[in-house]
Formats: C-alpha cells, structure tokens, sequence
C-alpha cells in the first residue's frame, strides 16, 4: 500500500519519469526557509514564523543532502504519503482483519491526496501522530507510553496545537482504559493512569523543550512566545482564508470533477465518523470480539486532531488530519454490522464495495490524467500562473 501510493503521488506531482509539475502551496516558503537554516539563519529571529521549526529543520537536512531544487517538495510530498499509508496499514492490521485492511490506505491516496498536495507541516505533524498512535497501540506500558509521549512532543514540533491536541486525546485515553479494566471488562487490573499520564507528558515536553531550545535562546522566550502561541491565537485567523469563512471558499478555488466526491466524502466523515462509534458502540463494550480499546483511542485521537484544526476546516487541513477517521469508516464498512440483520449486511457490502471501487478509479485515474496532459511546460506553467492570479486577487482584495 505504500509503494502504490507513492506511485500515486508521484504520477500526479511529476510527468514520467522525471520531470516535476511546477510547485506551488505552502510548501514552498517552508523548503526555502529549510534552505535558510543551512545558509545560517534561524526563524523567529532572521525571518517572521508561526509554527515551531520540525519541518523547516527537514527541509534544512533535505537540501544539505541533496540541494535545493524544483522536485524537493514534490518528492517530499510523496514520501509523506507513503509513510503515512504505511503507518495506517499497521494501524488499521490492529483493528481490521481480511481485505479491508487495505481500504484506509486506498482511502488516504484517493479522497486525502487531490487537495492537500503540499508537504508542509500538516502531513509532517501527521505522520509523527500516526507513530504516536501506532506505538501506544502495542500497550500501554511505561516504555510505549513515553515513545508516544516523546512523539506527541515531535509532533508538536512540526504543528504546536496538534501535538497538544493529540497528547490530549492520549491523556483521556489512558484514564477511560483504566476506567474500562477496572470495571472488570479485562482480565487485568487497573493501571495507575495519573502515573501513565505524567510521564507521557514529561516525554513530549522534554522532546518539546530539546528541539526548540536553540531557537527560544537565539530569540529570547518573549519573542519566541509571541511568534508561536500569541500570533496563531490571535491575529493569524483575521484573514478568512484561516477561519471558519475558509469552507466557503474552498470549493470555488478547487477545479475538476473530483471535487463533487472528495467535499461530500471528507465533510460527511470528518470528525462525523469519530463521533457516531462513540455513540453507537459505547454499549457494546461488553463485547469482546472487537477490540474496544484500540478503536476508543483510534476515535479520540481522530476527534482531537479535527478540534486542532476546527476553526480554519479547509479541505487541505481536514485531508491531513483525517487518516485516523479513514480507519474507523472501513472498521464500520467492515465489521460493525456483523451480528446485525442480512439487510443490513447486504447494504454494508454494497456500500464498502462501491467505496472501494470508486476509490480505486480516482487513486489510478488522477495520475493518468496527470500523464496524458503532454504540453507541460506551457499546459502546467499557465495553469499554475492562473491559480496564482486568481489567489493574488483575492488576497488584495482581502487586504
């Protein structure tokens, strides 16, 4: 699954074999920031930054290795990808079994690619999350707990608010799983979760604290605060473009018939699915054929991730964040319905074997559009110069 969706990926950023689709997005303030840190300047003290410096700091390692040049973010996005399939792979063999342990994977390279294209610290802090999740959903012992902790902490370093938020959702995870064995729904005692909670903490604040040390000494706390908590908190969402208004826009702005099915599809799933399994299943924990747990955490982390981003849901910020939702949408295709009536099951079949399909078509058909467009340089440069205008436009008149 992760070779087909960095296949995916890469088909749609770069003409075969070799040649990159002209780069645009976020993507690309942050791989010329990564190529100041290796000129020697810092952000926050050189140049104006809102986000901690995780995927500056990879960028910086990306161009010292190779340079800097046009595929950078395009090869980076498709890396990202196919990490973060890999990881919901391993994820979704926990709680999933047969066939549709492929499907959140298949999910991700159709319905979370088309519109989020761009390698910026959304699918970095994502993918960090993704291990976070993967390694606390081996158990809940000291070790794995301050793995998670320290790559909650990572995570926080590429997007400060979804780092916290998943340190949040793990926090409540580990005392409803206390709760849970201590009401005698395992065979185990309850763990002392104030203990548990306190060293996640202490791991994700200590890989915090290491990685950013250097950049809060060159520039002073004051400004180091006022760069990364007080300007997200209280001047970066003027701009409708980072606020609630952004949903209203998001779709004029998008171009190809895709659109019809990735909006209703990401909108309809996303946190929705997180929060109708909470709903649904909380009375059929007594059940031991399903692995509650997992599924618990899987929804919580879900739900915490879309509060990160709540109050700016653009199409590219909902895609990174919705991996963990893809899982549970296949585990309700899959098997949630199994004690329930042949009706139901039948639709539950068609419906997972429509998705999965429909899924298939646009993961194979997007790079195969991508392919067929021979005229780059002109075809791709004035389309590229188009959306730019048309952003351009906006934001004065915004301004």
């Amino acid at each position: 699954m992760a070779l087909f969706t960095f296949a995916s990926c890469s088909l749609r950023l770069f003409i075969f074999p070799n040649v990159p689709v002209l780069p645009s997005g976020d993507q690309l303030g942050f791989a010329y920031d990564g190529a100041r840190i290796v000129a020697g300047q810092l952000p926050y003290r050189d140049y104006f930054q809102i986000v901690p410096p995780g995927t500056e700091l990879t960028y910086a390692l990306v161009v010292k290795l190779f340079g800097l040049h046009t595929w950078t973010p395009h090869l980076m996005m498709a890396v990202l990808a196919a990490i973060a399939t890999f990881l919901l792979t391993l994820i979704s063999a926990r709680v999933l079994r047969g066939p549709a342990v492929v499907l959140p994977g298949l999910f991700l390279a159709a319905f979370l690619l088309p519109y989020a294209l761009d390698a910026t610290h959304h699918w970095f802090s994502t993918v960090a999350a993704l291990a976070a999740l993967l390694v606390l959903l081996g158990g809940a012992t000291i070790p794995r707990i301050a793995a998670a902790g320290a790559l909650c902490g990572l995570t926080a370093c590429f997007t400060q608010n979804k780092g916290a938020a998943v340190l949040v959702a793990f926090v409540i995870y580990l005392a409803w799983k206390a709760a849970y064995e201590n009401a005698g729904h395992a065979n185990v005692p309850a763990r002392p979760w104030p203990r548990q909670s306190l060293t996640l903490i202490a791991a994700a604040a200590v890989t915090f604290t290491v990685i950013n040390v250097r950049f809060i000494a060159a520039v002073g706390i004051r400004r180091w605060i006022y760069c990364v908590i007080v300007y997200p908190l209280f001047y970066y969402p003027t701009p409708s473009l980072n606020n609630w208004r952004v949903v209203f826009h998001d779709f004029a702005w998008r171009e190809g018939p895709s659109r019809w099915v990735v909006f209703p599809f990401i909108y309809a799933t996303v946190p929705l699915a997180c929060i109708v399994f909470l709903v649904t299943t909380r009375r059929r924990w007594n059940d031991r054929t399903q692995p509650w747990p997992e599924l618990v955490l899987i929804a919580l982390t879900g739900i915490c991730m879309f509060l990160a981003i709540a109050p700016s849901p653009s199409m590219k910020r909902l895609e990174a964040i919705a991996p963990p939702t893809m899982i549970l949408v296949a585990w309700m295709l899959s098997e949630a319905g199994t004690n329930k009536a042949s009706r139901w099951r039948r639709w539950q079949r068609w419906t997972r074997a429509a998705l999965s399909l429909l899924a298939l078509v646009m993961a194979v058909g997007a790079p195969i559009r991508t392919q067929i467009r021979r005229a780059v340089a002109r075809q791709f440069g004035l389309l590229a110069l188009s959306r730019a205008q048309r952003r351009i436009s906006f934001c004065l008149n915004e301004f």
